[in-house]
């Protein structure tokens, strides 16, 4: 909450410096899932921030795909007019432009307004299973080579990094995350994910 404080004060401060600003509705790109931190920022953000803006509305969309070059891309071609803003993640403005050199954007071509939140990373597993500490999960990995799954927000995020160095640290084969927390929820896998 603080730092969402600090995201409405950077916003009052920049609607002050430019009076008229905004006239009409901003949308709110968010280059993930509905249901992701993501989302979650970015709607709050939606929320807490139009009574700072002269009460206009700010619209959050989702454009996800890509580990969120596909809505950062949306953005980039959007008028650079202030009407058209992004939820902008480690994934997309670090780790994807660091990896792949044929990206259609480049992370300083995008304006940074203010920081919207920290996210610690967290594993979690079914409250059901019998796993309860970090080693143990480990030790069912190795004993059941192939048989366990984990979900992140997608390859390139920082959820997936996270999870791929665990598995490092800890001397385990890599694995191809599910593309979406949102579809592996159903299947109730390990999951590796800020808190919310």
């Amino acid at each position: 909450m603080k730092t969402l404080a600090s995201v409405l004060l950077a916003l009052a401060s920049a609607t002050a410096a430019a009076q008229g600003y905004p006239s009409k509705p901003i949308t709110l790109i968010i280059p993930f899932a509905a249901g992701g931190d993501s989302d979650h920022s970015g709607r709050n953000v939606a929320v807490h921030a139009q009574k700072y803006l002269n009460n206009q509305p700010i619209v959050p969309v989702n454009r996800a795909g890509a580990s969120g070059a596909i809505g950062t891309m949306w953005v980039k071609h959007a008028a650079p007019d202030g009407y058209t803003l992004l939820v902008a993640r480690i994934a997309t403005h670090a780790i994807l432009p660091a990896l792949d050199s044929k990206l259609q954007y480049k992370w300083n071509e995008f304006t940074m307004l203010s920081l919207i939140e920290l996210n610690p990373y967290i594993c979690f597993v079914r409250g059901d299973a019998p796993i309860r500490s970090a080693a143990e999960l480990v030790n069912a990995i190795r004993a059941n080579p192939g048989k366990l799954n984990f979900a992140t927000a997608g390859a390139g995020t920082s959820q997936n990094m996270a999870s791929q160095y665990f598995m490092t640290l800890a001397g385990l084969t890599k694995t191809t995350p599910s593309e979406s927390i949102s579809r592996a929820a159903a299947k109730s896998p390990p999951r590796c994910s800020p808190p919310r």
